[in-house]
């Protein structure tokens, strides 16, 4: 099931994600941010034209430069790989975190409806923070979840729980910090 899932995934997520140009508003500003790091050596204060760009965390910046920097620049599909990976690891946690919870089946179904939602879909293929964002944010659930209901495995689950959280923060800001803090807080006045 991992193998069809991952197969999915790769058509879902992948398939000519980088045959188009870069659309504005968005797109185009990730780019030149990450072009702008490799050029001028800056991976400190991101700029954007020349000007200070500070407006989420740069996280998604940095790994699109530094996969970029062994080719000098960044092209469409470097702009947007990250964004491919973080859906397709969204869409297998989804899977596991069903499977867990109810069903081997249960988790198909949660990770085909996601992962075919047009939402889900168009930021999967877009360079922007949102995708990546989610993967931490779901990172930062199921390690909970695992943890909490396997005792053998609570410690490195809250410990990949927090690193979650932190990668989530240098990503999006403290949203990703609330979000998942939210669902964990209302898990546990569920189950009392």
């Amino acid at each position: 099931i991992v193998i069809l899932l991952l197969f999915i995934g790769f058509f879902l997520f992948f398939y000519k994600v980088g045959d188009r140009d870069l659309w504005a508003p968005d797109e185009d500003e990730y780019a030149q941010m990450s072009r702008e790091m490799i050029r001028t050596n800056n991976w400190a204060f991101p700029t954007v034209n020349g000007q200070p760009w500070a407006i989420k965390p740069a996280l998604y910046n940095w790994l699109t430069g530094l996969i970029s920097l062994p080719y000098g620049d960044v092209n469409e599909f470097r702009a947007r790989v990250f964004s491919a990976l973080s859906a397709l690891g969204t869409f297998l946690i989804v899977f596991f975190l069903g499977q867990r919870m109810f069903s081997t089946l249960a988790g198909f179904l949660a990770a085909s409806a996601m992962g075919t939602s047009i939402l889900f879909l168009q930021y999967a293929r877009w360079a922007q923070t949102n995708m990546l964002s989610t993967f931490f944010a779901a990172l930062a659930i199921f390690s909970f979840y695992r943890g909490y209901t396997d005792p053998q495995k609570r410690t490195s689950s809250y410990v990949m729980m927090y690193v979650a959280v932190a990668l989530g923060i240098l990503t999006m800001g403290p949203v990703n910090l609330i979000m998942p803090g939210l669902v964990v807080f209302f898990y546990l006045v569920v189950v009392k």
